[in-house]
């Protein structure tokens, strides 16, 4: 039997598979003389054994699935043998069996190769058992590499008028409201640098010069959201931002806009604004294109234009 089938699996709540490797691995830990490394040295062994306790969940995760069955009257051992002995091919292929109790219902999880799922399910039914739940479950494991974004994406847009005296009152604002993605306006940045910011990366158009006030877009560094910029003006800055959404790249186009209040660079910026929309929309590459910024006039008369 391999070292990956003698390890020890539980299934705990949320559906994590919680492994005990104390039989696979020998965690430095225990040994006497792990305190006499360096700290250095401690931490790259306690790197290597998270790396690898991740490597074997995912190959738990590749390689079994849950089966959820009625309550059984019987122990957990009586079922395995019930199963084997009308299905002998079974025999191995079942890796645990867990019996949990609710307030309203009490069911049991069989975690079972993923090949033998079918063969499980019908055994089941012949000894006159119900499967509660049917469908392939996925199971979700804490700290995952391939997150995936959640539901609601939560975008704010200001008119910061100036960053440079301001950056302590954005960074708590960013930690209070904490959003996927920020859109800022007249930034006034001289600074030849990239701003940077923690947990963000920004992407932002050059604010030297005659109206050119400064735009600065936020996008949170998340495993689920990767950013690029597209095409950028003094007044309109665009990020390509992807969002990941059940094992797929979602595309966004996201528009910074600042239409300045004189008026024919208000027409001119409109004017460019509107042709950047109509010739995207014809293209059809993004989910969404969402505009974003300080327009300097009323909500109605934009919508008018749009």
């Amino acid at each position: 039997m391999s070292c990956f089938h003698r390890s020890l699996v539980s299934y705990r709540k949320k559906n994590i598979f919680n492994i005990l490797e104390k039989k696979v691995i020998n965690r430095p830990r225990l040994k006497k003389f792990f305190y006499s490394f360096s700290h250095h040295s401690r931490l790259n062994c306690l790197r290597s054994l998270s790396k690898r306790r991740r490597m074997m969940i995912l190959k738990i995760q590749e390689k079994y699935c849950i089966v959820r069955i009625q309550r059984i009257p019987f122990g957990g051992k009586d079922l395995l043998k019930m199963l084997t002995k009308k299905e002998p091919l079974l025999r191995g292929n079942i890796l645990t069996l867990k019996k949990f109790r609710r307030k309203d219902t009490s069911f049991t999880n069989i975690v079972v190769t993923k090949l033998q799922r079918k063969m499980l399910l019908k055994t089941v039914k012949d000894i006159g058992l119900k499967v509660l739940n049917n469908r392939k479950k996925r199971l979700v494991l804490p700290n995952h590499r391939n997150k995936e974004m959640k539901e609601k994406i939560k975008l704010l847009s200001l008119n910061i008028n100036h960053l440079s005296n301001k950056r302590e009152e954005l960074e708590v604002l960013l930690k209070k409201e904490k959003p996927e993605i920020m859109c800022l306006q007249e930034t006034w940045r001289q600074s030849v640098f990239p701003l940077r910011l923690e947990k963000y990366t920004a992407i932002e158009t050059s604010s030297s010069g005659k109206n050119k006030p400064g735009l600065i877009t936020l996008v949170k560094k998340n495993g689920a959201i990767r950013c690029s910029k597209k095409g950028t003006n003094s007044n309109i800055l665009q990020t390509v931002v992807e969002f990941r959404s059940v094992g797929k790249w979602i595309k966004y186009l996201i528009i910074n806009v600042y239409i300045p209040q004189d008026r024919d660079l208000k027409r001119e910026v409109l004017a460019r604004l509107l042709s950047l929309l109509y010739e995207e929309k014809l293209k059809n590459h993004y989910s969404e294109i969402i505009v974003m910024g300080d327009m300097n006039m009323q909500d109605s008369s934009f919508k008018k234009k749009l």
